[in-house]
């Protein structure tokens, strides 16, 4: 079922799709992961409030609506959040847990970065109007021809 908050360009990403990413991220199999499934989903529900405010952003300025961050139940559950974040920045900090869990302090810390930065990138610019602060003429930069 397709939710009205994706972008009918994007194709919605599952929980389940984003585990798999971040077990490619991890270079682990599917099924050799019992720990980490186990605690997929509470990780999940972290990152997408954690990632809330940009995918809010990009909700905002494609004129869609996106009220609160989105809680997955399960595997199948798909995420109403723009692609930037599905498929790059949410597999980057569930990538930063299983390193931290694994005890790779350095790749935890290098995937959370990922993260951050992809959330960053990801991010709209508010819609509105800009204002001009310096108050050069039309075509003028800052009074400068």
């Amino acid at each position: 079922m397709r939710d009205a908050s994706v972008s009918p360009r994007e194709t919605p990403v599952t929980a389940g799709q984003i585990f798999e990413s971040a077990l490619a991220l991890h270079f682990e199999y599917p099924g050799q992961d019992r720990d980490f499934k186990a605690l997929f989903l509470p990780l999940l529900n972290l990152v997408l409030a954690e990632s809330f405010p940009a995918a809010k952003s990009i909700a905002d300025a494609r004129g869609e609506m996106l009220c609160e961050p989105f809680t997955a139940a399960s595997m199948e559950d798909e995420i109403p959040y723009a692609a930037a974040i599905t498929r790059v920045a949410l597999p980057y900090g569930i990538a930063s847990f299983f390193y931290e869990d694994a005890g790779d302090t350095l790749r935890a810390q290098d995937y959370r970065n990922r993260y951050i930065t992809a959330l960053r990138d990801a991010a709209a610019a508010p819609p509105g109007q800009m204002r001009d602060v310096y108050g050069g003429a039309p075509g003028e930069w800052g009074g400068i021809r």
